[in-house]
């Protein structure tokens, strides 16, 4: 739950936060780079935390990323100075990076095959309920002051116990094994740089909501934060939902064809936001892209742990974390241009298509793969 929690639970704030502090100069670029400023530090610091897990192992970073995350988030609650705010946004990116990092590690460490996908698929869920119930929680705080809502990161120290009481350092792999790969096989970096490209335009467009849609309703004259914390609270629920069954999906589907369907459902979602301005149409389009994160989200872990040797594992998963939170980090600066020059619906217009050329250009090499395989 704490990576989903990272930067949107305190999106409803903006408006308000944007007004606190008014005088600041590019008030409006800053107030978004609140919510997207941990997903810089995470994608700066992911990699290292692949090596610091791959050297010196997996549970000890957990621990501590845990503990800073819940220092570092809270403390935006009693500063009262943009610039101290942002410094502490990104102390949170780095604890973020240990958390995402560590956590699929050890999955991957821990389980394999049908086992690893229904996991991934749990994690998913989990991720996103606890992100229905945190962003919607973020809102009615935010109804209160805009301050309320960093509080909501000490829930990370309730956290701390059970790590301590059930996470185990799980011993390695036998190299050589189906799971731990030989020393000297050789990495396949092509098709790893592939699945980070689809995961940066992920988080490039999946953080168009947090940062867009609350100013969004505004501008249809509805301010009121819990509505836009509901509306982001929607697409997560979807996607827990599709997450539940992810394993079951995949036994259906290639995972080819489950970027292809994810790609161009998250197209759907994000048309149907660009071009029905009304609240029900948000809230139908937001629930549509959730559907379609359901289908990417986890699809791009699975993928990675079927490609990477234990040995790089940690470095692997890390270069996930960091392709979908630079995607996150420049959402704002690919959205917000377009957002000022024409409309903030243009812009849901404009990822919209950007998604839609995706999924067909998984769907050209799907067909090529298909093609040299008969």
């Amino acid at each position: 739950m704490l990576s989903v929690m990272a930067g949107a639970i305190i999106s409803p704030s903006l408006p308000a936060l944007e007004e606190h502090f008014g005088d600041a100069p590019r008030v409006d670029y800053l107030t978004r780079f609140i919510v997207t400023m941990p997903s810089l530090f995470m994608a700066a610091s992911a990699p290292f935390a692949g090596y610091v897990i791959d050297k010196f192992g997996r549970r000890k970073l957990l621990i501590a990323a845990v503990l800073l995350y819940a220092c570092a988030g809270t403390s935006a609650a009693v500063i009262d100075s943009i610039t101290a705010i942002l410094v502490s946004r990104a102390l949170l990116g780095i604890a973020t990076a240990g958390i995402m990092t560590s956590v699929g590690t050890l999955i991957g460490d821990m389980f394999t095959g049908s086992a690893r996908d229904r996991m991934m698929g749990l994690r998913g869920a989990f991720n996103n309920f606890g992100g229905v119930v945190f962003l919607t929680l973020g809102g009615v705080l935010a109804s209160a002051h805009w301050r309320a809502p960093f509080f909501i990161y000490l829930v990370a120290l309730l956290i701390v116990p059970f790590i301590l009481r059930y996470i185990y350092e799980p011993k390695p792999t036998p190299p050589g094994s189906r799971d731990g790969g030989s020393d000297g096989a050789p990495v396949p970096w092509l098709a790893i740089s592939g699945t980070y490209g689809a995961a940066f335009l992920f988080g490039l467009s999946f953080y168009m909501i947090p940062t867009q849609i609350p100013f969004h309703f505004r501008d249809m004259g509805i301010p009121d934060p819990s509505i836009a914390g509901a509306a982001m609270g929607t697409a997560t629920l979807a996607t827990a939902f599709i997450s539940l069954f992810f394993a079951r999906i995949k036994a259906w589907l290639s995972p080819g064809l489950m970027f292809v369907l994810g790609f161009a459902i998250t197209s759907a979602g994000f048309a149907i936001v660009a071009t029905l301005s009304d609240l029900m149409a948000v809230f139908i389009g937001l629930s549509v892209f959730g559907v379609g994160m359901g289908l990417t989200t986890a699809n791009f872990s699975i993928r990675l742990l079927e490609l990477a040797p234990r040995r790089i594992r940690g470095r692997v998963m890390g270069g996930q974390a960091t392709s979908i939170m630079m995607g996150f980090f420049l959402s704002p600066l690919f959205s917000q241009p377009i957002a000022k020059a024409w409309s903030i619906p243009t812009a849901f217009g404009v990822a919209s298509i950007t998604l839609a050329l995706a999924a067909l250009a998984f769907g050209f090499i799907l067909l090529r793969e298909r093609a040299q395989t008969k």
